[in-house]
């Protein structure tokens, strides 16, 4: 039996990780660890909602959305 709480939660997280994958490819200089700590300014990792959480990270310099249709074929140029 397929457990309800997945349903749609794994494209979610996929869409999640591929918004800080961007972020993070237009700032190669900094580490992960940066990246999510720069998000988490605003409050507890615990209790910070995903929207939340990324439209800080989305915040951090040198972020603009991309025109590709992933930020991995943007970056790679495919």
């Amino acid at each position: 039996m397929e457990d309800r709480r997945a349903n749609g939660s794994e494209e979610k997280k996929k869409a999640i990780l591929d918004r800080i994958y961007a972020v993070w490819v237009r700032n190669p200089d900094m580490r992960l660890g940066q990246i999510i700590s720069g998000g988490l300014a605003m409050g507890d990792a615990y209790y910070i909602e995903d929207k939340d959480l990324i439209k800080k990270i989305e915040s951090i310099r040198g972020h603009e959305p991309r025109l590709a249709s992933s930020p991995r074929m943007a970056a790679t140029g495919s």
